[in-house]
């Protein structure tokens, strides 16, 4: 089982499956916007040390359209064997976009370093 609070922070057991279904929003606090991936875009997760960067990060995925379910919002899934070498502690967890519009390449954190716990 894996817990998500309001404040974003997941708690999990080590070696469990996780599922968790990422809206995309490309508006503000007053009007929020539906952002769908584009055929080119890509987000990435990623669960790290205190002091790690996110490009050395410990664990890394990538989804696509590919991970889009049917309300075209994507889906971040963990199997057992990305966290069952981690030791029970906390970590922290990071989302970015990368999006590609005009032959363009932009990245953008979706979701800002934020506490994740791997239990025993």
């Amino acid at each position: 089982m894996f817990s998500l609070n309001t404040y974003n922070i997941i708690s999990m057991h080590k070696g469990d499956d996780l599922e968790i279904v990422l809206t995309l929003d490309c508006g503000d606090n007053l009007c929020h916007i539906r952002y769908e991936l584009g055929e080119n875009d890509i987000v990435y997760f990623a669960i790290m040390e205190n002091c790690q960067s996110f490009e050395n990060a410990l664990v890394r995925k990538v989804f696509t359209k590919d991970n889009l379910d049917e309300n075209k919002d994507v889906v971040i899934t963990l199997t057992p064997n990305d966290t069952i070498c981690l030791l029970p502690t906390d970590y922290w967890y990071e989302i970015k976009l990368k999006r590609i519009s005009n032959d363009k390449e932009e990245i953008h954190t979706v979701v800002p370093k934020t506490k994740f716990t791997i239990l025993e």
